[in-house]
């Protein structure tokens, strides 16, 4: 199938993916989201992006709040609807507000942020828009993690949530059910930035 000219892959069927899911060791439980029924077209790359969801989200170290901060604050930088929508459901589960959320959208200098989760932003800031981070943003991250482990964790989120960003948007994965587009208030971000 084609899109826009792309090269498409529907989602598996549920019950199929949950079949590869299993036979590759990835939970059954990430197999229901249609970026793993797409994924799962080719196994051995789910497997990587199941590996990161495990590391990061489902045994993580890192506050479920600063995580999901970053991972949110990634979405948003790299125009990703499929993980803002993802991950704002999950941001919700956790105890999010939709202020929080619009926090992480206006990003590090959002007024209602503490210190711990600004250095959060600016540190995936500087890793997604310039490709690394000085050691003054770093030392600061590393403070709001505050573990190494955690620290671990949160240094994998910007370039590899950006590298299924651009995966998700190369195969044009659609919504989960019934995730709505740019939650909480359908703005998303502009494509001029």
């Amino acid at each position: 199938a084609m899109s826009n000219g792309r090269p498409l892959f529907a989602p598996l069927p549920e019950d199929e993916a949950v079949v590869r899911a299993n036979a590759a060791g990835i939970p059954s439980i990430l197999a229901n989201a249609n970026v793993f029924r797409v994924l799962l077209h080719h196994p051995p790359i789910a497997d990587v992006f199941a590996r990161l969801v495990q590391a990061v989200i489902l045994v993580g170290n890192l506050d479920p709040r600063l995580r999901e901060m970053a991972i949110m604050r990634a979405a948003w930088l790299r125009g990703s609807a499929y993980e803002w929508a993802s991950h704002y459901g999950l941001s919700l589960f956790i105890g999010m507000t939709d202020e929080d959320v619009i926090a992480v959208r206006l990003g590090p200098s959002a007024l209602s942020l503490a210190p711990n989760e600004r250095a959060v932003l600016a540190f995936v800031d500087d890793m997604i828009t310039v490709g690394f981070a000085s050691a003054e943003v770093l030392s600061a991250a590393r403070d709001a993690a505050q573990s190494y482990s955690a620290y671990f964790e949160l240094l994998a989120i910007p370039g590899c949530y950006a590298a299924l960003a651009a995966i998700l948007d190369a195969l044009q994965v659609p919504l989960d059910g019934d995730a709505t587009l740019w939650p909480p208030d359908g703005i998303g971000p502009t494509t001029s930035d």
